[in-house]
């Protein structure tokens, strides 16, 4: 998709809605017919393309392993679409941080007050906001610093150790 691309390539305040159209082939009408605006296509093209629901399936007892394995399993790329370098380049603005920030949130939190029910809210936020903390650091520091013990690292040591620190977080009784 041309706006994974545009975002990945300029931000979200580098990137034109005109460009994006432009590069996609279409007129930017359509962007604002169908995403209402280019904070709902940014939604719609890097935080929804992200379909970290998928993470969550299966048992809490093991959602450590599977992200450890999901981010293993995504090589860095070297162009393209990155949704961390997406992500990154587009907190140069207080709005773009605001739509950034209420998205992975909301995604966090409705896919962990359906799996933790018993859970107060106000654990379940920090333990969401912990969980987005460390899968965006590890993200980041692998993709954008290209650290190289976590770069295309894919070792048990680094999954396991990965894996153990997200778990601590998913069990931890606040």
């Amino acid at each position: 998709m041309a706006a994974r691309r545009v975002f990945t390539d300029n931000g979200y305040d580098g990137a034109g809605l005109r460009e994006i159209a432009g590069v996609a082939g279409v007129n930017v009408a359509l962007i604002n017919r169908y995403f209402g605006s280019k904070d709902g296509l940014f939604k719609a093209a890097i935080i929804e393309h992200l379909h970290l629901e998928e993470i969550f399936d299966g048992e809490m007892n093991t959602l450590g392993q599977r992200i450890a394995d999901y981010f293993l399993a995504h090589p860095v790329k070297k162009e393209g679409y990155d949704p961390t370098l997406a992500i990154l380049r587009s907190t140069s603005s207080e709005h773009s941080v605001r739509v950034i920030s209420e998205a992975l949130e909301a995604t966090f939190n409705d896919v962990l007050a359906s799996r933790f029910p018993d859970i107060d809210p106000k654990t379940r936020r920090a333990k969401t906001g912990l969980l987005v903390s460390v899968m965006l650091g590890y993200d980041m520091m692998r993709r954008v610093f290209k650290i190289s013990a976590l770069g295309e690292d894919t070792s048990n040591e680094v999954r396991s150790l990965l894996a153990q620190n997200i778990q601590s977080i998913v069990d931890a009784k606040i």
